[in-house]
């Protein structure tokens, strides 16, 4: 943008500047940095907002990963229940085979 105005006034310098022209060039240099703001201003909303999502995934990865050893815990006492079901059914089972002898 201060490049255009630069090359913009020393294309005007063979042509005479004229003062209107300079007002006209820097009016849009303002508007164009007043656009530049805004987008800059819509990214930070957008980075903050990112941010929020992200902050989110967190804490559900989090959540996933203590479920995961909640059920885990779970699944290894299952485990051990199903052993000593099994382990208790082999007793029952020898003490029917002495019992029939």
């Amino acid at each position: 943008m201060i490049l255009n105005l630069l090359v913009f006034l020393l294309q005007k310098k063979s042509d005479g500047i004229k003062r209107q022209d300079i007002n006209d060039e820097l009016l849009q240099l303002r508007n164009d940095v007043s656009v530049l703001k805004d987008d800059v201003d819509n990214l930070e909303n957008a980075l903050g907002s990112l941010g929020g999502h992200v902050s989110t995934l967190e804490d559900g990865v989090g959540n996933l990963k203590a479920n995961t050893c909640y059920f885990d815990s779970r699944f290894h006492r299952l485990e051990q229940s199903h052993a000593s079901m099994e382990n208790c059914l082999e007793k029952v089972e020898n003490t029917r085979v002495n019992f029939r002898r």
